[in-house]
């Protein structure tokens, strides 16, 4: 204590804590934190599209008198529209997706309050504070919506998923399915490999900075909750090794099963790229930016191992399954498959967006995830863990272990 009761890390903040103010978590960033797939509680061949519930694994669908109807709002509320797009156009369905199944949703924190502010599709521009943060799909700076929660609660713990999009992975994601089903002959890797690597330092400078803005908001608006933990994840890897893909790769193009029913259109060595390279690269970039800046690490990319789409081991959900009987999610893929424009079987499922993004099994397992995360971090000091699932089992059996230790 010093001299006026202030304990030294409250003195650190220049206020005291007022016991009064509601405790909570937030969650910053992108769509990997937002929610964005939660829709979905496992993947159904788009032969199933014709079945409003698609096999069950379609959470916005409810039936009643045999007459059935999905609207997305009841898995993302209002954030499913994005209000800075035109009504009845397809942007305006690309909202921020802040899923019911969010993990910090789906981590059960007890008696602190969960506030999801990440947004799909944000980058780091998109979290800093004004004036030099930038308003995403009518929304103020992510900064700027943590420093008004701040003032009015005592944050104890904040998650943030940030960088993503910086590097634009998306369009790695998009260029090596289109190599794919346009039956290029050379692999996507080769020309994204040297883009990549040129990047990483540029979007980890980027990361620093608003993490940096997330900081400093919670001194200057008096936020110091004695259990105060800040941690950047990484992203878990939508894909497993090419030979770990269960559906033949065939002579690639929309004739390929990897294409339709598997909705993972990629080349082995593209895929392989992807876990092996792209994955472990942007988490040793966020580790390491983590360090830089001072906060908790803790690492994704290995916990949906066995249950990334098209994964063997694992499957789609089967005809007959519904939602009072779902697949398991032991049996289940965890990531959405990209399923906007396959061809055949009555139509699409969901949004582009929610391609390649934690499904709703993929959610909770990034809750449980962060619920044990959270028992094992100590405030103040600073933890570096990894989320993984137990083989075999479901979205309710991950474990975390110190990195290191």
């Amino acid at each position: 204590m010093t001299a006026n009761g202030v304990t030294p890390v409250e003195a650190s903040y220049g206020h005291t804590i007022r016991q009064q103010k509601p405790t909570t978590v937030v969650s910053i960033g992108d769509s990997f934190i937002s929610g964005e797939g939660g829709r979905w509680q496992g993947n159904a061949a788009t032969s199933a599209s014709s079945d409003s519930e698609r096999n069950g694994t379609d959470r916005a669908t409810q039936c009643e008198d045999q007459v059935c109807v999905s609207d997305p709002k009841k898995v993302y509320g209002q954030s499913y529209e994005n209000p800075d797009a035109s009504p009845g156009t397809e942007e305006r369905k690309a909202g921020c997706h802040r899923s019911d199944v969010a993990e910090i949703i789906s981590a059960q924190t007890g008696h602190e309050k969960p506030i999801n502010i990440a947004c799909s599709g944000a980058e780091t521009q998109h979290i800093l504070r004004s004036p030099s943060g930038r308003n995403f799909k009518g929304e103020r700076p992510q900064a700027d919506v943590l420093s008004a929660i701040a003032r009015e609660s005592n944050v104890a713990k904040v998650q943030i998923s940030i960088g993503g999009n910086d590097l634009a992975f998306s369009n790695i994601i998009t260029a090596c399915a289109m190599t794919f089903i346009k039956k290029v002959t050379d692999y996507c890797y080769k020309g994204w490999h040297p883009e990549l690597i040129k990047n990483l330092p540029r979007v980890k400078e980027k990361i620093v900075g608003a993490v940096e803005s997330v900081k400093a908001t919670l001194r200057e608006a008096g936020n110091a909750h004695p259990e105060q933990v800040i941690t950047l994840q990484s992203y878990p890897s939508p894909l497993p090794l090419g030979g770990a893909l269960r559906y033949h790769v065939g002579a690639g193009s929309f004739a390929s099963s990897r294409w339709n029913p598997g909705g993972c259109p990629f080349y082995d060595q593209d895929a392989s790229w992807a876990r092996t390279t792209v994955v472990p690269e942007i988490a040793r970039m966020i580790r390491s930016a983590a360090a830089e800046t001072g906060v908790n690490f803790l690492d994704l990319q290995n916990a949906f191992d066995g249950h990334e789409v098209c994964a063997k081991g694992v499957r789609q959900a089967n005809k007959g399954e519904n939602r009072e009987n779902p697949i398991p999610s032991k049996d289940a893929e965890w990531m959405r498959f990209i399923s906007k424009g396959i061809p055949g079987g009555g139509g699409t499922q969901g949004e582009k967006e929610e391609s390649l993004h934690p499904n709703a099994y993929g959610q909770k397992a990034l809750g449980d995830c962060l619920q044990k995360y959270w028992r094992l971090a100590l405030p103040y000091q600073r933890n570096e863990f990894r989320c993984l699932n137990t083989p075999g089992q479901g979205h309710n059996s991950m474990r975390v272990d110190r990195i290191g230790g």
